[in-house]
Parts: structure tokens; sequence; C-alpha cells
């Protein structure tokens, strides 16, 4: 199910509210891509925008276990994506479930 909302926000650019592991409080988490990691981790990766826990893990990108998330909700608000963000890159392996497509 997590992976469904993941990749529904993906394809409309939207943030997602999420809580990771033990968090209490909400993250905004832009989300990029869902892959499984070399582990064979579900992973989905992306930008953290707020971390009200930690204030200062913001704007940094991240690369989550979706099933250590114990919470997945839409949000309503839209992201641009970074034109230097690469589906292809090789850290994500070919095993890519579904990414954010860049602007031409």
């Amino acid at each position: 199910m997590n992976q469904q909302t993941l990749c529904a926000a993906i394809r409309e650019r939207k943030n997602v509210l999420i809580k990771y592991d033990d968090d209490i409080v909400e993250r905004t988490f832009s989300p990029y891509i869902v892959y499984t990691s070399s582990k064979d981790n579900e992973t989905v990766a992306g930008y953290q925008v707020s971390n009200p826990a930690d204030p200062l893990e913001r704007d940094k990108w991240r690369m989550l276990t979706i099933a250590k998330l114990t919470s997945v909700r839409p949000g309503t608000t839209t992201f641009t994506v970074n034109q230097s963000f690469n589906p292809a890159d090789k850290v994500y392996g070919n095993r890519v479930v579904c990414h954010v497509k860049q602007n031409v």
C-alpha cells in the first residue's frame, strides 16, 4: 500500500507526509524514486523537506526503507524536480518501480 501511495505521489509530484521508524510527528518528503536496493529492501529516495523532530534535517536527500514507514499519506503541496536527478544512476540498479519524469 505504501508503494502505491508513493508512486501516485511521484506521478503527481506531490509531497507526502510520513512517519519513519519511531517518529512521533510527520515529516514532509518529496519522493523521487521507488526501487529495490542491492540488499533487496524496497526503498524510496527523495528530499526530506522538513522534520519537526529535528529542524536541521531538512532539504536533504534521503533513502528510506519502505518497510520502516509507519505512516504515509498524500500531502497537498507539489515539488519541482531537481534536474540533476538521474533515475538511471547505478545506485538504483535495474530494479526501479517508479520515478519522477523530468521536464524536457
